[in-house]
């Protein structure tokens, strides 16, 4: 830690590890004196007594850990008069631990440079890119540290927002408000994006479109689970999983689907989030501590890459919405993305570079990647639930409720691969 972040007569311990990870009390410290503008104002000249830390990402995180460290003032008056901050690190601890419980679905192994390159991607993307978005709710990051395995543990610095709001979990559901909410801050981002010079974001993210490869063999073994686990109550989402196994699995219609459906189409592409889904969006909450519809941040960027306008809706839609809640957000709110878009546009006196149709299809190609993907993540969730007795009723109708959503979904994807897309069927599903 350097001298000049010191205050003379601290009793703080600098060099105390912060939870198991190489970062101690006096690197965050030396961060918070010299990069967060609120600390330096409020608390900077302030002693420090401790920093303490503890992982709130425990059973959300896939490839890092979070850690919210809490500073304590010699003078500190109460247990509310202190300041948190957040550490994130990267890590494959939260991966193994799942996988202990059951058959592999993400082989560390063979993830570990990828999961190396997503850290370092979401530390240019806080760096080079956030600074360029006006209004747009990340929370603000204090420093980052790239990821070297076996040389350098990767942390990214940034502001703590659980005290301005919650995340639901994956058994939770999102409302047509919260959701519309999230579709109005894509939009304008997506037209800042465009509206900027593109040497800040183009090319600089491509290599992790196709990151989606990396469960594609969980999504294989997960979907042999999902026929087990609804053979009682959900039988019929059985032989739509039979069907369309080929299908889900294909690497090649992923790539497609990620990489080249939507320059067919002729849209421009924009940074998309990757890993959009109910503990990666914070709301805000009331007086009482619930959850409201207003979204606070939007949050862990490492899956960032540059790829279709309609990836992160699709991905929010069938992750987070149960199926009637969905269909009704398809017929309505793409419409109000594009309306949202075009404000953005003509308040500028420019013309919206997409028209509905583009959208439309660009939507149903990314659904059509994606759709097994809440059977993936059932499964992986699904492990993670408390094990207690006196909680098996309650886990079991978390359970049936996520199985309902994934029916819903592959009632949808055969529609689509029976009707307007059967020659993709054809391709790649036969």
């Amino acid at each position: 830690m350097c001298g000049q972040t010191r205050i003379s007569g601290e009793s703080v311990n600098y060099s105390k590890l912060l939870d198991g990870t190489t970062y101690t009390a006096g690197w965050v410290l030396e961060s918070l004196r010299t990069n967060d503008p609120v600390f330096k104002e409020e608390f900077g000249s302030r002693k420090v007594k401790d920093v303490t830390s503890y992982d709130i990402s425990k059973g959300k995180g896939f490839a890092s850990i979070v850690l919210k460290c809490t500073v304590i003032f010699e003078d500190s008056a109460d247990e509310d008069d202190v300041y948190s901050t957040i550490l994130k690190v990267p890590g494959f601890a939260s991966l193994n631990e799942t996988n202990s419980k059951g058959t592999d679905l993400i082989e560390v192994d063979k993830v570990k440079e990828k999961n190396i390159q997503h850290h370092n991607f979401e530390c240019e993307f806080y760096k080079d890119v956030v600074p360029h978005l006006k209004n747009f709710p990340t929370p603000k990051a204090f420093d980052t540290v790239k990821w070297v395995l076996n040389q350098q543990e990767g942390c990214i610095h940034m502001e703590d927002l659980t005290p301005k709001g919650k995340v639901f979990d994956y058994f939770d559901s999102f409302n047509i408000i919260q959701i519309k909410n999230i579709i109005g801050h894509l939009a304008r981002m997506h037209k800042q994006l465009w509206t900027m010079d593109q040497q800040i974001w183009r090319e600089k993210f491509i290599e992790s479109q196709t990151t989606f490869a990396e469960i594609m063999d969980g999504i294989m073994t997960s979907m042999e689970t999902m026929e087990e686990m609804a053979k009682e109550r959900f039988p019929s989402i059985i032989p739509l999983i039979q069907k369309y196994r080929k299908f889900c699995s294909s690497r090649e219609f992923m790539k497609y689907g990620f990489s080249q459906s939507y320059k067919d189409l002729n849209l421009d592409p924009v940074v998309v989030h990757g890993d959009m889904w109910a503990s990666n969006i914070i709301f805000s909450t009331n007086k009482d501590g619930d959850i409201e519809n207003n979204v606070v941040g939007l949050i862990d960027w490492q899956l960032i890459h540059e790829g279709s306008p309609m990836d992160d809706i699709v991905r929010l839609f069938v992750i987070t919405l149960d199926g009637n809640t969905r269909r009704q957000a398809e017929s309505s709110l793409l419409q109000y993305y594009l309306d949202v878009l075009t404000s953005e546009f003509l308040s500028e006196n420019r013309q919206v570079p997409c028209t509905f149709k583009q959208m439309q299809e660009a939507y149903d190609y990314i659904f059509m990647v994606q759709a097994a993907l809440p059977i993936f993540l059932t499964v992986f969730h699904g492990r993670n639930l408390n094990e207690c007795r006196e909680f098996d009723s309650i886990n079991r109708a978390k359970v049936d409720k996520v199985i309902l959503r994934s029916l819903h979904v592959f009632e949808d994807l055969d529609k689509l691969l029976t009707g307007k897309y059967k020659h993709l069927f054809e391709k790649f599903g036969k």
